[in-house]
C-alpha cells in the first residue's frame, strides 16, 4: 500500500510467529488481565519488555509465552 507522498505504509496488524511484538494493552489482552494489572507486573520487573525509545515499548510474544509457563502451577 503507497501513502499519499510515495512511502510504502507499514501493516497496521502486528506480525505472526515466535518474534511478535505487542503493546502493552495487547499483551494485557493476550494474559487476559488487566492492563493495570498488567502495568503492576512490569514495574514488578516480572514482564521483559523491548524498550524502543522512551515513549515505545513493546512486549515479545516469546517471552509473555516463556513466562507464563514459569509461572504455572504443577503440583
Amino acid at each position: 500500500m503507497k501513502t499519499s507522498i510515495g512511502q510504502t505504509a507499514i501493516d497496521s496488524q502486528p506480525a505472526k510467529g515466535p518474534f511478535e511484538y505487542m503493546k502493552a494493552k495487547e499483551a494485557a489482552d493476550y494474559y487476559r488481565v488487566s492492563l493495570r494489572h498488567f502495568a503492576r507486573l512490569k514495574a514488578r520487573g516480572m514482564v521483559p519488555f523491548v524498550m524502543l525509545s522512551p515513549g515505545c515499548i513493546r512486549f515479545r510474544k516469546s517471552d509473555l509465552d516463556r513466562l507464563m509457563s514459569r509461572m504455572t502451577v504443577r503440583k
